[in-house]
């Protein structure tokens, strides 16, 4: 269990959006012996669907995917009421300074550079669990 700021304990809930087998295994395996809950998705629209039915307390998102990106997988995220809260990290082998942008521009809270270990993501992950609601979109 991890505690929450109000004191109280409850398992928290991650949901994974990744579209290589490995990292997605290697991230829910970190997690899920972290204690947290874990969703995972293979791509984008199965990522949205699931945010809206599972409102995880945070989302960690590849941005370069098949399909339906991260880019425009956090976009549609913040369009929804339910959804738009919900603190997203991307997690990406992207260099380009200007693409990284647009992923925070868009409504990343953060970025997580690839390669990286589950660890640095999971920092990360506290990091925003933690913040103050002001910090973070309102969660």
């Amino acid at each position: 269990m991890v505690r929450t700021s109000s004191g109280t304990h409850r398992r928290r809930k991650i949901l994974i959006i990744e579209d290589y087998d490995e990292t997605r295994l290697l991230l829910g395996e970190h997690f899920m012996h972290a204690g947290y809950h874990v969703d995972t998705a293979a791509e984008g629209n199965v990522g949205i669907a699931a945010a809206l039915a599972l409102q995880p307390d945070v989302i960690v998102l590849d941005l370069a995917m098949p399909r339906l990106d991260g880019w425009d997988t956090v976009r549609i995220l913040r369009s929804y009421p339910t959804t738009t809260g919900i603190p997203v990290i991307a997690c990406t082998a992207v260099s380009s300074e200007e693409r990284l942008d647009l992923a925070t521009a868009l409504g990343c809270n953060a970025v997580v550079r690839k390669p990286c270990v589950p660890m640095d993501v999971e920092r990360v992950v506290d990091q925003l669990l933690e913040a103050p609601e002001s910090a973070n979109g309102g969660v």
